[in-house]
């Protein structure tokens, strides 16, 4: 078993998440499948409890386990990067820490989509939303359904409406990311990045079946920023960021995006801050995008 090459190799990435990350594992493992898999972990130098429940599943599964230990904390994207660069297998199922799946045969439907159907280079699933509250507990807030249930998104998709699918359902061709380190590097977040660059030469499908569980915590990468680092440095910039990559051939669609979603989150965050001068500037610029389109 050892000697064989997986099919699909899960990529975890995690960092404090001694609270969550038995939930997860277990639920990786909870698989079935015809063929073989294995995971591989980046952990990023947790000051909690986290390696240690790592290593204790290393230990006790070494045939599946790869560890990529960092021995400081250098950061979510260049931890990521690491983890994207290590996959051996033909397919990668990408997930977080605090997330976990639900369908046992979540990693065996996604395989088997892709294996039948060349023209897609990734795919991605519907989650439950959970989201912490007061007292510290979680409570389910809905389902993660995508742009109206779109099956079937290109890269004008993604950049015009967003994300395809929560990071905890992403299952991709390993071949989709080859070459990804620059672009990532000069992004501030690579979630929604990465679906936009596997979809450079093939599409997304978005499959309706809720097959996981999408927690939304305080201590979550999106949860610790305020809203305008989100919507302006993640945001904003990200996108415009990703034009210029593409050589700006879907400026219309950044602008799009720009003018229904970012803008107006955007201009809301800097009122409630109180940047009235950074508010107008928004909003002159959301009302330009509105005379050039007629949006």
């Amino acid at each position: 078993m050892e000697n064989k090459v997986p099919l699909v190799t899960v990529c975890l990435i995690t960092y404090n998440h001694e609270k969550y990350i038995r939930q997860c594992i277990d639920s990786v493992l909870a698989q079935k499948t015809n063929f073989e898999w294995d995971i591989v972990i980046a952990e990023d130098c947790s000051p909690d409890n986290t390696r240690a429940i790592l290593l204790e599943y290393a230990q006790q599964y070494p045939q599946k386990f790869q560890l990529i230990l960092q021995e400081k904390n250098i950061g979510g994207g260049e931890n990521y990067l690491q983890l994207l660069h290590t996959p051996k297998g033909k397919y990668i199922a990408y997930i977080e820490g605090d997330d976990y799946w639900t369908d046992e045969n979540k990693l065996q439907k996604q395989a088997d989509f892709l294996e039948a159907n060349p023209e897609y280079a990734i795919c991605s699933h519907n989650v439950e939303v959970i989201t912490e509250m007061d007292d510290g507990s979680f409570k389910s807030t809905g389902e993660w359904l995508g742009k109206d249930h779109k099956p079937h998104y290109t890269i004008k998709d993604l950049i015009q409406y967003g994300s395809g699918g929560a990071s905890c359902s992403l299952f991709y061709r390993r071949t989709a990311i080859e070459g990804i380190t620059p672009y990532l590097r000069a992004l501030a977040s690579g979630d929604v990045a990465t679906q936009i660059y596997c979809t450079r030469f093939a599409d997304m499908f978005y499959m309706p079946e809720v097959m996981g569980v999408y927690r939304l915590n305080r201590t979550g990468v999106v949860s610790k920023h305020n809203s305008i680092t989100i919507y302006d440095d993640m945001g904003v910039k990200n996108w415009q960021r990703i034009n210029k990559y593409f050589n700006y051939q879907y400026q219309y669609e950044l602008d799009y995006n720009l003018y229904h979603y970012f803008y107006p989150n955007l201009m809301q965050a800097y009122w409630q801050h109180k940047q009235v001068f950074n508010y107008w500037k928004i909003r002159l610029k959301k009302k330009i995008l509105q005379l050039k389109y007629n949006f």
